[in-house]
């Protein structure tokens, strides 16, 4: 597919997309590396010059469902960064889990505010603390959590 097949391609603030870019690359993957080398030695001027860099350095691609239907949900990742403790201290008193060993077996887990709630916090439970955070979901009460 050609970039200016994409919806909004051409009138896209895609200067803003550069910091994210180059943040990706401090873990690129290896068939990142040229490009990321690149990347750091160009500091685009603005949408256009941003633009023309990826175009030339990147393919689009259509994703389509197997009847060829372009609409559809796609669900994006980001790896947070926490600040955290191995040891219960000081500031650090909310216990980050681990994910649980069997979770790419699709059955179905607990809420993010099941684990806290007393009858989840026993031995029987899949995941294990493995840090100690200060980070708290603040929105525990609009998520329906008690």
């Amino acid at each position: 597919m050609g970039w200016n097949e994409l919806p909004g391609w051409s009138a896209d603030r895609s200067a803003e997309a550069w910091p994210a870019l180059l943040r990706g690359c401090e873990r690129a993957p290896p068939a990142w590396v040229t490009l990321c080398a690149e990347a750091r030695l160009t500091t685009p001027s603005d949408d256009a010059t941003t633009r023309a860099w990826l175009m030339q350095r990147l393919q689009a691609y259509r994703v389509e469902t197997l009847d060829g239907s372009s609409e559809g949900l796609i669900t994006g990742y980001y790896e947070p960064l926490i600040d955290a403790s191995r040891v219960r201290r000081g500031a650090f008193q909310v216990p980050l889990y681990s994910p649980p060993a069997d979770l790419n077996t699709r059955k179905p887990y607990w809420t993010r505010c099941q684990p806290r709630r007393p009858r989840c916090a026993d031995a029987r439970s899949p995941m294990s603390r493995t840090r100690w955070t200060r980070w708290c979901c603040r929105s525990r009460a609009r998520a329906g959590c008690a």
